[in-house]
């Protein structure tokens, strides 16, 4: 296969850099440290990364560290005088590293190295790691939790064809009561799972916040976004979901016949005894319905404290933007045939490591033409604090709290977070 072709032509240029490299070589000047946190197979390929690196440049040596990273982690880690040169940066937490001072400004470096084209990077994902203006991690995957996984097996079992792109919540609905299936009084198949009720709430044209880049009122408690958590909830009431699952094991089991989740659910589905494919979920009801999918993506960010600001670039630039090492990593956990990865690089995204190759699932081109639907991570200090109370609405529904209710209480401790800090 050509993809086969592709991971063999880099890996003997990797191994000949090693190998020309390999002689002649002293002490290593500079020693940094590169920290993510990645599974145990993603993380034997950033080790390569870091070989081929140092092969190419001598005089720096890198220590790569698999390990869990917070900004609790990465506070003490500088306090102790231990924490990584170059360090893996989620959407998620962004926000929290820039008011922590904990992630050096990036921007002036772009503008005099001039090897990094912004333009040939997704506009979301350098906005999502930008601050006024000022950009301070280089985005290297670029992500939407906005898969939904189909069992085609089980749609054909009850006479459905392929979920279509456009598919109506009312329409979704009459289909999805066709795949249930029981074992006696039990459910043996569920229609569907997923636990990011936020993507209903801005489907159904609510909000987590006003404005994601400088919020100062949630929006959780307008009529569109109860309309979104309701929907939600009833998808446990009328029993079309289970309350909680675990989706790998369900959707691989067959218990599961759909499941919504990023693209990065494939590696976990390759093995599976059936066919399947992805599109993306329904839309959203109402007169305001439409798409809302979470942005999740990951970056290489570099830390004011390093010793070695010149090399800790360097190493950034390579790990996060170099067309070799995104296409190493993107092909080289590929499984089974699918991959997981978009990279973040529009060149090297629309190339053979993601939208030219014949790696499944079919419907991956579809992540592609999502991104005006995206909703962030609100840009604030607290913003986790704040997306975990957002998400809670929909577990106390479940249990049996009044929907509106548990989104007017949560809104008021939201609005409380809001007036206490700005944002960074």
């Amino acid at each position: 296969m050509r993809r086969g072709y592709i991971i063999l032509t880099l890996l003997i240029g990797l191994f000949m850099t090693l190998f020309m490299t390999s002689n002649g070589i002293g002490q290593a000047q500079v020693k940094l440290v590169y920290t993510n946190n990645v599974s145990s197979v993603t993380a034997n390929v950033e080790q390569q990364l870091i070989e081929m690196f140092m092969a190419e440049n001598p005089g720096i040596e890198v220590e790569y560290r698999n390990a869990p990273i917070s900004p609790e982690q990465l506070l003490l880690w500088t306090a102790a005088g231990t924490g990584p040169d170059v360090f893996m940066v989620h959407s998620h937490t962004v926000s929290e590293l820039v008011g922590l001072e904990l992630l050096a400004p990036l921007t002036e470096w772009i503008q005099r190295d001039g090897e990094i084209d912004a333009e040939d990077l997704f506009p979301e994902a350098v906005e999502e790691f930008s601050h006024n203006g000022v950009l301070y991690a280089v985005p290297y995957e670029y992500h939407m939790v906005a898969a939904l996984f189909y069992n085609a097996d089980a749609f054909a079992e009850s006479g459905l064809a392929p979920p279509p792109a456009e598919w109506p919540w009312q329409q979704f609905l009459q289909d999805a009561r066709k795949l249930i299936r029981y074992d006696g009084d039990e459910v043996a198949r569920w229609a569907i799972y997923t636990y990011h009720p936020l993507n209903f709430v801005h489907s159904w044209g609510g909000a987590l916040v006003d404005d994601w880049r400088n919020p100062t009122d949630t929006l959780i408690d307008s009529p569109e976004s109860v309309a979104g958590y309701e929907a939600y909830v009833d998808l446990i009431r009328m029993g079309y979901s289970p309350p909680s699952a675990s989706y790998t094991d369900g959707f691989l089991s067959g218990s599961l016949a759909m499941v919504i989740s990023g693209l990065w659910g494939s590696y976990s589905f390759a093995d599976a005894d059936f066919e399947w494919d992805i599109t993306v979920p329904p839309l959203g009801d109402g007169p305001k319905g439409g798409r809302g999918y979470e942005f999740v993506s990951r970056a290489i960010g570099m830390s004011p404290a390093t010793q070695h600001p010149e090399e800790a670039f360097k190493l950034l630039k390579f790990l996060a933007y170099d067309e070799r090492a995104l296409t190493i990593r993107a092909l080289s956990i590929a499984s089974q045939g699918v991959q997981g990865d978009m990279p973040a690089r529009i060149s090297v995204a629309r190339g053979e490591a993601f939208l030219a190759n014949d790696l499944g699932p079919k419907g991956k081109l579809l992540m592609l033409n999502v991104a005006d639907h995206v909703y962030r991570m609100p840009r604030h200090p607290q913003a986790r604090t704040i997306f975990t109370l957002a998400n809670e609405v929909a577990g106390r529904a479940i249990n049996g709290e009044p929907v509106r209710n548990v989104a007017i209480s949560v809104a008021e401790q939201i609005r409380g977070i809001l007036r206490q800090e700005t944002a960074p």
